[in-house]
């Protein structure tokens, strides 16, 4: 039987798995165009470290149900930037 600290630790490993799935699928789908200063606001504010929950989460829902986690990716991907989106939009009115 596998101890705590290693189901931990496997999960932990399957975290980062997903969550670099999702890091590539998010610099396929973003394309900041020319502009320096977009480009870092997108960088800070959808890379920032820290993140990556939510899309984890869907791709482990597919992987617990037997689905296509790859099939899900674009759903999850869109989860993360509707909810980085919300967070900057909230930011606004006191700036």
């Amino acid at each position: 039987m596998a101890t705590a600290v290693g189901r931990f630790d496997a999960l932990e490993r399957t975290l980062e798995t997903r969550r670099q799935e999702v890091e590539r699928a998010l610099r396929g789908l973003v394309r900041p165009g020319e502009s320096p200063a977009v480009a870092a606001a997108l960088d800070d504010a959808l890379f920032a470290p820290a993140k990556r929950l939510r899309p984890e989460l869907a791709l482990m829902v597919a992987d617990a149900l037997r689905g296509d986690a790859a099939s899900v990716l674009p759903a999850a991907c869109t989860v993360e930037l509707v909810h980085t989106a919300s967070l900057i939009l909230d930011d606004l009115p006191c700036m």
